[in-house]
């Protein structure tokens, strides 16, 4: 009978804790709803602040990058250009 009791005892706890934990568990996401929606707000603002700001970049980059892959001849560009300005006087 002491069994029976304990094991009576035993669901009811089990039962008032997953209960509690149920509504627990809905407060938290009752609250975290106004926090997700910032959360989405921010997310948003940045990414439209950020979505300008590479495509700039990457057309500058795309327009910059063979002055970049020519800058290892600058020396042989200018001395060339040196030549040319010496021998046309």
């Amino acid at each position: 009978m002491d069994i029976l009791a304990f094991l009576f005892l035993f669901i009811a706890v089990l039962v008032i804790f997953k209960i509690g934990g149920l509504i627990f568990k809905a407060a938290f996401f009752l609250i975290s709803i106004p926090l997700q929606i910032l959360a989405a707000l921010i997310v948003t603002v940045v990414l439209l602040a950020i979505v300008p700001i590479t495509l700039f970049s990457g057309i500058l980059g795309l327009i910059l990058l063979p002055l970049g892959l020519l800058a290892p001849l600058l020396p042989l560009l200018l001395i060339g250009f040196g030549i040319y300005l010496l021998a046309r006087r």
